[in-house]
């Protein structure tokens, strides 16, 4: 499958949607092709490219501006006159964010710039998340994550009658957007605004495409070293898993190069976590784990 548009494509624009679970805007579809699906084509309008998302989804955050600024574009219509406080929040998680958590922040500022008072909240996710959630099939998203692993952390009764928008980088099963959906209205809200950089629902018959969307750095313990480099890196759980999934060898020669505040924070991340507890991560856990850190 490319991920490459073919000459030709036309460009698309936000994609809206809505479904009987959810409504839904993204930024851009995968437009179906055969032998697979492919992005549309970068634009003015539309940012996303293979290389600069799948560097977005292990830290490097080099195109978070243009990603705000597409996804403000998408949400702001849908968001009708300016009233009620709009609440902000990202897929679920524990200690270590997703790359997803990261488009909060500057989504939710430029949104600001349209008169209305924009609340950002995090979804707290008790449930230990497999390895890499973007390879497991359905039944097995199923399983991993549902309604009562998330917890929106807000005061009792301050999502009462109000509209939630609910960032992510990509829907592929919906398996999170319906568990998150509906755990953000059992905590009151009458509203709730799924926005993506990509829908991929159009593949959801093939949920590897996920990881394929991913591209290949969680693989590579050069390409690993080379984001942690970037200027504009942000550590994030899939980068964190990326560096234990290598195993001790492998992953012990990523620890080496990183500065130590990064790998302090992972070992946070990975005690938090519980991440010696997945078999996959369990080698490289306790590698990360068994080191000392100096103070800087």
């Amino acid at each position: 499958m490319s991920l490459h548009p073919p000459r030709g494509a036309s460009p698309t624009g936000p994609v809206t949607a809505r479904t009987s679970a959810a409504e839904r805007v993204s930024v851009c579809a995968l437009q179906a092709r055969p032998g697979g699906f492919v992005l549309p084509p970068a634009g003015p309008e539309q940012p996303v490219t293979a290389s600069n998302y799948a560097a977005f989804k292990y830290g490097d955050t080099s195109a978070l501006p243009e990603y705000a600024r597409a996804l403000a574009r998408a949400i702001e219509p849908l968001l009708g006159e300016p009233g009620a406080p709009v609440f902000v929040t990202s897929s679920g998680y524990g200690f270590a964010p997703p790359a997803a958590a990261a488009l909060s922040g500057p989504t939710t500022e430029l949104l600001r710039h349209s008169g209305r008072e924009f609340a950002e909240f995090r979804t707290a996710r008790s449930s230990v998340t497999a390895a890499d959630y973007a390879t497991l099939p359905p039944a097995e998203r199923s399983r991993a994550l549902g309604a009562r692993h998330l917890s929106p952390q807000v005061p009792a009764g301050s999502l009462r009658g109000a509209t939630v928008v609910a960032l992510d980088d990509v829907i592929v099963t919906g398996v999170h957007e319906e568990a998150l959906d509906t755990a953000l209205r059992a905590a009151g809200a009458a509203r709730v605004l799924h926005a993506y950089l990509i829908d991929a629902s159009s593949a959801a018959a093939t949920p590897e495409i996920e990881a394929r969307l991913n591209g290949e750095a969680g693989r590579d313990p050069s390409a690993l070293r080379a984001v942690a480099r970037s200027p504009r890196f942000t550590p994030n759980s899939r980068f964190l898993k990326a560096v234990l999934r290598l195993g001790a060898r492998e992953g012990g020669g990523v620890l080496d190069h990183l500065p130590a505040d990064l790998v302090r924070w992972m070992q946070e991340a990975a005690t938090a976590d519980r991440l010696e507890s997945i078999p996959e991560l369990r080698s490289g856990a306790r590698e990360l784990l068994s080191r000392t850190v100096t103070a800087a």
